[in-house]
């Protein structure tokens, strides 16, 4: 009826999920000669909220999944959801990088006679510099 007004009293409970803070180790340099990265292994969870679910993602808009195992240079996105509604999420970027494993070619100089000097050059191809050199005057029998 017009001009009739109510008021109604009640409780209401509102469940707050706190919204995942990811720590991400970043950036991750595979060691020489490791093919994979395994992105599980690389954040933690700074605020202690449950998991429902973790992905993985090629893009910050979460468009392209992915395993959590990568094989190339690169950055992903590790994302935690914290509810079945997936509103409650964090994501985080982690750089990923592959080093070549590094090659040498070794050449030396002309031939020399006993006692004198001889001179060896070394090129590197491949690898992350700065590189370290070992050399050993080693005897030579035979």
């Amino acid at each position: 009826e017009p001009g009739c007004q109510g008021i109604g009293f009640g409780t209401v409970r509102v469940n707050v999920i706190q919204t995942p803070n990811l720590s991400v180790t970043s950036p991750v340099v595979a060691t020489c000669g490791q093919s994979t990265v395994d992105l599980s292994t690389v954040y933690t969870d700074l605020n202690g909220t449950p998991t429902f679910a973790i992905n993985y993602w090629a893009d910050v808009n979460r468009t392209v999944p992915i395993t959590s195992i990568v094989t190339a240079t690169g950055t992903y996105f590790i994302e935690k959801i914290t509810s079945a509604s997936s509103t409650c999420s964090g994501i985080a970027p982690v750089n990923v990088v592959f080093n070549s494993t590094p090659a040498a070619v070794v050449s030396a100089g002309p031939a020399v006679c006993a006692n004198q000097s001889a001179s060896v050059s070394v090129a590197i191809t491949g690898g992350t510099a700065p590189y370290t050199f070992n050399y050993t005057n080693g005897t030579i029998s035979g």
